[in-house]
C-alpha cells in the first residue's frame, strides 16, 4: 500500500505494510528522537504531534495516514519560536530532561504552548509520562515559563493578548552561591523555602532558594577522625569520589536510580525526600554511620551559630531559619559492611527500603555493631545492638536465633510508636537480612 503524509514539512512517500507501526516507520528513516517504550500508548515515550496533537506513534499504523496529516517529530521543532521558548523556560526552572524521554515532553509544551491550557489541563498533560528524571510539578514549572516567554515576546511584537486569565505569576527565586550571604537573606525575608535536586514535592513555594546553585555547599573534606560531605554534592558527584567515601555510602549510591538521576539528585534531596512515607536509599547508611547533619543560622550581621544534629534527631529539630550545610560522618573502619537494598529497582515504594549492618571485630569477640533499615519505618536501636557487643565470635545457631526473635520485636514496636503499617513482604525482608548478616558472623 502507498501512503503519502507530510513530516517535518516534507512529503513522506510510504510503500509497505499499511498495519506498520508509526514509531517504526520514524526509527527506519533517521528519526531517532522518537523513543521506543512500552508500546502500549502508556509511557509516553514515542510521542509525536499528528495535526498539532500529542499521540503515541507506536498505536498509529502507517495506513491511517493521508497527505492532509501532518507529522511533526523533535527534529521538525529544532528552528522553531516555540524551541527557543520551551529551552529558555526549561533552563529557568533548572530541568535537565535526559535522552529518552526529551523529546516527548518538549513536543508536549509546544502542544501546549500553540494552544494555551489552564491549570487542571497542564496537570492532566504532565501525568502522560513515566520518566521520572524531572520531577511533575518542575517540569510544571518550567512549561509555565516557557509560556511567559512566549506571551512577552508577542506582547513586545504587539500582539493583543488574549489570553490574560492564563497567565501565570511566577515564584521569586533567590539564588546565591556564597552561604554566609544566604544566612543573612534567609533572616531578612519570610516564608523561604530551599529546594535541591530530589527534593519530593508537588508544587515549587512561592518563594525559594535553589540550593544546588550554592557551591560552597559542594565541598568535601576528609579528616582524621570524620567526613565533610557539602550537601548539594549531586549523587554523581559522590559517586565519582570513589574510595573516598566511606565503602557504605558507596555501596548505596550505585544502587540509587541510574547515572542520569545521579547527575540530578543531591545528598540533601535524598536524606530529606520521603515517597509516599518512605525513606529514600541513604537513609539507614547513613544512619547506621551515626552522621550528623550541621546547621547554620544568621544571629547577627557578623555572627552564625551552628548546631549538629545527630540523623537520629533529625524529626525533632525545628529547621526554620536555619540552612543546613555540612553531613559530618565519621571516619572509621570496619571489619564486616554490607548494605541491602528491598523492593523494586529504579522506584521508590512502599515495599522499598534500605538496610545497613556494620561490625567490628575485637579478638573473637563483638566489639561495636550498628544495624539500621529505613523504609516505611525506620529501625534502628542501641538495645539491641548492646545485647550483640560482646558476643563471641563465631556466633552459635542458637544465639542466631534468640537475636533474631528479639530484633523482631524491636521492629514491632517500632512500628507501632511511628504510627506506621509495613506489609509483611517488609518484615520478613528485614529479618532475613539481619539473618543473613549474623550468620555470615558464624
Amino acid at each position: 500500500m502507498r501512503v503519502k503524509f507530510n513530516l517535518n514539512d516534507d512529503v513522506v512517500t510510504f510503500d509497505g505494510d499499511p498495519n506498520e507501526k508509526l514509531i517504526t516507520l520514524l526509527r527506519k528513516i533517521g528519526k531517532t528522537s522518537t523513543k521506543i517504550g512500552c508500546e502500549k500508548g502508556q509511557c509516553g515515550f514515542c510521542n509525536v504531534l499528528l495535526d498539532g496533537k500529542n499521540v503515541s506513534s507506536c498505536r498509529i499504523p502507517v495506513g491511517m495516514l493521508s497527505e492532509k496529516n501532518k507529522i511533526t517529530t523533535w527534529e521538525g521543532l529544532l528552528k522553531s519560536d516555540n524551541e527557543r521558548y520551551i529551552s529558555e523556560g526549561f533552563r529557568k526552572a533548572n530541568i535537565h530532561l535526559c535522552a529518552y524521554c526529551k523529546s516527548s515532553k518538549v513536543l508536549l509544551a509546544h502542544e501546549l504552548l500553540e494552544r494555551g491550557f489552564t491549570p487542571e489541563e497542564l496537570e492532566d498533560f504532565t501525568e502522560r509520562f513515566s520518566c521520572t528524571c524531572t520531577e511533575k510539578s518542575v517540569f510544571i514549572r518550567g512549561i509555565k515559563f516557557a509560556y511567559g516567554f512566549k506571551k512577552k515576546a508577542e506582547m513586545m511584537q504587539g500582539k493583543k493578548n488574549r489570553d490574560d486569565e492564563r497567565f501565570f505569576d511566577e515564584p521569586r527565586i533567590f539564588e546565591t552561591k556564597n552561604v554566609s550571604k544566604l544566612l543573612k537573606s534567609v533572616g531578612k525575608t519570610e516564608g523561604v523555602q530551599f529546594i535541591g535536586g530530589c527534593t519530593a514535592i508537588d508544587y515549587l513555594p512561592e518563594k525559594f532558594v535553589r540550593m544546588r546553585d550554592v557551591t560552597d555547599l559542594k565541598r568535601f573534606n576528609k579528616w582524621d577522625s570524620y567526613f565533610s560531605i557539602g550537601p548539594e554534592l549531586t549523587l554523581s558527584e559522590l559517586e565519582d569520589l570513589g574510595k573516598k567515601l566511606p565503602p557504605l555510602m558507596l555501596q548505596a549510591i550505585k544502587t540509587i536510580a541510574n547515572r542520569t538521576i545521579r547527575n540530578m539528585a543531591t545528598l540533601a534531596g535524598n536524606i530529606f525526600s520521603e515517597t509516599n512515607g518512605t525513606k529514600h536509599t541513604l537513609y539507614a547508611p547513613l544512619l547506621a554511620l551515626d552522621t550528623k547533619l550541621e546547621f547554620s543560622t544568621a544571629k547577627s550581621e557578623i555572627r552564625t551559630e551552628t548546631k549538629s544534629v545527630p540523623l537520629s534527631k533529625i524529626g525533632d529539630f525545628d529547621m526554620e531559619k536555619w540552612v543546613f550545610t555540612s553531613l559530618k560522618v565519621p571516619n572509621e573502619e570496619w571489619d564486616v559492611e554490607i548494605f541491602k537494598r528491598i523492593g523494586p529497582d529504579n522506584v521508590i515504594t512502599e515495599e522499598s527500603a534500605s538496610y545497613a549492618f556494620l561490625v567490628q571485630a575485637k579478638g573473637n569477640n563483638i566489639a561495636a555493631i550498628k544495624i539500621a533499615f529505613a523504609g516505611k519505618v525506620v529501625f534502628r536501636s542501641t538495645e539491641f545492638e548492646n545485647q550483640l557487643i560482646g558476643l563471641k565470635l563465631p556466633l552459635s545457631e542458637t544465639a542466631v536465633a534468640e537475636k533474631i526473635a528479639f530484633a523482631e520485636k524491636i521492629f514491632d514496636y517500632s512500628c507501632v510508636t511511628q504510627k506506621k503499617e509495613v506489609s509483611p513482604f517488609v518484615k520478613s525482608q528485614f529479618l532475613n537480612l539481619l539473618r543473613f548478616s549474623l550468620e555470615r558472623l558464624a
